[in-house]
């Protein structure tokens, strides 16, 4: 970003969108841990979040739990009467340090394979909400993620925050890694409305990692839907065919055997309580 000119620190909303709006080629800076590494040399002013103290709130109201864009993975991982899979999926990000800064909106608008808290939102039907100054419109995290997160956000938007209605629903969360700061080699997120003895309504299953973008796996849902915990033994035939992005750490068919052990064990988790 060489040829940046102006560096914009608006204190409230009203003042970020209007930069957004009025500003030519600008970009926004929220953690910043991966601004700092673009060579976008199109970038002209750089708009800063960190003042806006109105998108550093996590709040329960009308019904919803709502996540402000930039509330911190740290903050996250704190708060006791968060989901479990949203408080796990936070601790999965990289590092203490990385956590203080790393943001709600950085996770879901960066769009890289290794980011883990959009897996779990996603898995408990999250709705991102993008602002502008001519007002606001939601968009579910699984329509956002349908391309790369930048291309289904206008140019004058910002996403101010996630909401989530069913964020009371059983779910867990899992992240396979090298080590615990290492990048993700799958992320792995269940949900349900509700288990009955062995059967499970409306089972949700997101995989990460293992795919460029966020995504959900429908075949399973469907078999856990009819067959119930019964289907976790039928999965290897779901997953022989299974596309995997390219990691040069591990072969296709660990990361096959990585989701497979991975739902299993999340199907579990999330029926006897959220905690693996």
């Amino acid at each position: 970003m060489k040829n940046v000119e102006k560096f914009i620190r608006p204190t409230n909303i009203s003042e970020l969108l209007e930069a957004r709006a009025k500003e030519e080629n600008n970009i926004l800076l929220a953690g910043g841990t991966s601004l700092i590494f673009s060579k976008d040399a199109s970038v002209r002013t750089i708009i800063d979040m960190s003042e806006v103290n109105e998108l550093k709130n996590i709040e329960f109201s009308d019904g919803k739990l709502k996540l402000g864009a930039m509330v911190t993975m740290t903050q996250l991982r704190h708060r006791s009467d968060l989901p479990v899979a949203i408080r796990n999926a936070a601790l999965s990000v990289a590092s203490t340090p990385i956590r203080n800064v790393v943001t709600v909106g950085g996770e879901v608008m960066r769009g890289v394979y290794w980011n883990d808290l959009p897996v779990a939102l996603m898995a408990l039907d999250a709705v991102a909400v993008f602002a502008s100054t001519t007002g606001e419109r939601a968009m579910p995290l699984e329509e956002v993620f349908s391309l790369h997160p930048t291309k289904t956000i206008r140019p004058d938007e910002v996403l101010t925050r996630v909401e989530l209605t069913d964020y009371m629903r059983p779910a867990a969360f899992h992240k396979f890694s090298k080590t615990a700061t290492d990048y993700a080699i799958a992320s792995i997120a269940f949900s349900a409305r509700s288990f009955e003895g062995s059967t499970v309504r409306e089972p949700k299953v997101v995989v990460g990692a293992v795919t460029p973008l966020p995504r959900r796996l429908n075949d399973v849902e469907r078999l856990l839907s009819e067959k119930g915990e019964s289907a976790l033994e039928e999965l290897e035939t779901l997953f022989s065919g299974f596309k995997t992005r390219p990691d040069f750490r591990v072969s296709a068919e660990y990361q096959r055997n990585l989701m497979i052990v991975g739902i299993r064990r999340l199907f579990r988790a999330a029926r006897d309580g959220g905690e693996e």
